[in-house]
């Protein structure tokens, strides 16, 4: 049974996905952190232990901790992911790369709140190993829309945006044989 203790004193239990009531957590050590390309539901398709606790135990953990991340913003497709990665092999840091519940609370967020509705959020990302370590939250591009929300969430934090101009980022995104099967048009899939 996972407490709150287990979830405020290490970042081993990662909160992948839940809601109101139950929320499942990943077990990850430092090197499955720095393994995973990102931090979502493709966690599952690993060897790691899941377990579910009540959401509320995850809320009580996260409002013992304080927001104290770093950030990588970005308009998606400009390297971000291996910004990121770079970043987090030196021992100062820890990088979480696109996690799953900041895509979702972003979605389900309210502009109005002021970002209280992220505080209990990124204090939970921004768990390390060490007291001298720091995490690096990059966001999916969509979360980026709300860098400013999170940076007065996370008042000490430093941050990066990551972009590139729109013919670069036309050329990169539409540039692969996969992008090109993406974006072909069939007539037939009009209503």
């Amino acid at each position: 049974m996972i407490t709150e203790h287990d979830i405020v004193q290490s970042p081993a239990w990662f909160p992948l996905d839940g809601n109101a009531d139950t929320m499942r957590l990943v077990r990850l050590d430092e090197s499955a952190y720095r393994a995973a390309s990102f931090l979502d539901q493709r966690l599952l398709a690993g060897d790691y232990s899941q377990a579910s606790c009540r959401s509320e135990i995850v809320r009580t953990a996260a409002a013992q901790l304080v927001p104290r991340s770093h950030y990588v913003f970005h308009t998606g497709h400009v390297g971000s992911t291996l910004i990121s990665r770079l970043i987090g092999e030196h021992g100062s840091f820890l990088s979480l790369r696109e996690p799953a519940l900041l895509r979702t609370l972003v979605h389900e967020s309210t502009p109005h709140d002021g970002g209280e509705g992220l505080r209990p959020l990124l204090a939970l990302f921004g768990r390390t190993w060490r007291p001298s370590q720091r995490a690096v939250v990059k966001t999916t591009s969509i979360v980026s829309e709300l860098a400013g929300t999170i940076l007065a969430v996370d008042d000490r934090a430093i941050a990066i945006l990551m972009f590139t101009d729109p013919l670069s980022y036309l050329r990169g995104i539409l540039g692969g044989p996969n992008s090109r099967k993406d974006y072909h048009h069939d007539p037939s899939d009009e209503f």
